[in-house]
This record gives structure tokens, sequence and C-alpha cells, in this order.
């Protein structure tokens, strides 16, 4: 199902729901509003899948992921990967890309797809669709570490570089140099 917002609030609502899931480390008010501009302005396109059964064994999988944070998620994102072609050997956990760490990353020819599990920083979605096809997030859900991990309550989400992200990624770039000319290096002022 296609989510289009119908204004900037409610834009920005949908934003914080599923990246932010109410973890406050992640509050980015700024970063809300860009990547809700984003999503009204059709520069990315955000999907609703629905989360289909799977019979992951987690014990018997969890050994070939390093870091133990998430696992259930990173497992259902394998599973998931696999379903959409992927290979075993074409998906990495907590691989570097872009000097940040996707929870899950996916690569097959010219195919890249990342995966963030429960909460996540915001700008990680505009900065990972500048380079690869898709970013999908699995939601944590309600009481995660006492229900099964393909509980409906759970969600999973992908956002796409929209019809209009050329000319939107365009003007959130120009923004952004902007903002660092106008930086002011304590340097400059001794000169």
């Amino acid at each position: 199902m296609i989510i289009q917002p119908k204004n900037t609030e409610v834009a920005r609502e949908i934003v914080s729901k599923i990246l932010i899931q109410g973890d406050i480390r992640y509050i980015d008010p700024e970063n809300e509003y860009i990547l809700a501009d984003f999503l009204l302005n059709k520069g990315i396109s955000l999907e609703k899948r629905k989360i289909p059964k799977t019979e992951n064994d987690i014990k018997s999988n969890s050994k070939f992921i390093r870091s133990k944070v998430q696992l259930i998620y990173k497992l259902f994102a394998k599973d998931m990967l696999k379903r959409e072609g992927f290979k075993e050997e074409e998906i990495y956990f907590e691989r570097r890309f872009l000097g940040l760490r996707p929870d899950v990353f996916a690569e097959k020819g010219n195919k890249t797809i990342l995966v963030e599990c429960c909460s996540c920083k915001i700008s990680k979605i505009i900065d990972f669709l500048s380079e690869v096809d898709e970013v999908w997030v699995i939601t944590r859900g309600e009481n995660p570490y006492y229900r099964d991990y393909i509980s409906e309550e759970r969600e999973w989400f992908v956002f796409k570089k929209g019809k209009k992200w050329g000319s939107e990624y365009k003007k959130y770039r120009k923004k952004i140099i902007g903002e660092i000319k106008n930086i002011k290096n304590t340097i400059d002022t001794l000169l």
C-alpha cells in the first residue's frame, strides 16, 4: 500500500512513527520536516508492505550475525530479502556503507537494498537513497521482547526514490551546501 500524506504535519507524524518509534535518542525535528517534504513533493515514495509468515529458526541463523542487537529483526530482514531473490552470500549484517552501518545490506548485480531495524536516524533515509534503490524499515511493534517476531504489530516500510527524486534531491543538496558555506571557522576571525 502506497502512503501519500496530505500535508506537512501528517507527513512529519508518519516519519516520526516509522523512524523514531518513541525512542527519544532519534528525535530530530529538522530532519523530520526535511523527509516529510520529500514525501509530500514525491521526491521519495513510501510503501507499507504486508509482513508474511516466516519460519526462520533464530538459533541456527544467529551465529552468522556479529551484533546480537535487534537479532530477530535482522533475521526477518534476511528472510524477506531471500524472498526478493537475494542469495545468502549477497546479504550482510552491520556492513559499513557511507560511513554508517545499516543493520542489513543486500546487493545483487546493480540492485542494493538497505534495512534498518527498529528506530533509526532520520537523515539515513535520504543519505542512503542517494546511493541505493530501497531502504526498508522494520518497526519494533508492541512488546518486542515478549512476542514472536512475526507479530502483526510489527510493520514493514519501504522507502524508494520517487518520481521527483532528482529535483528534490538537488534542492536538498543546494540547501546543505549553502549551510556549509555559511559556517564560520574561528580562524577566519583572526585574519
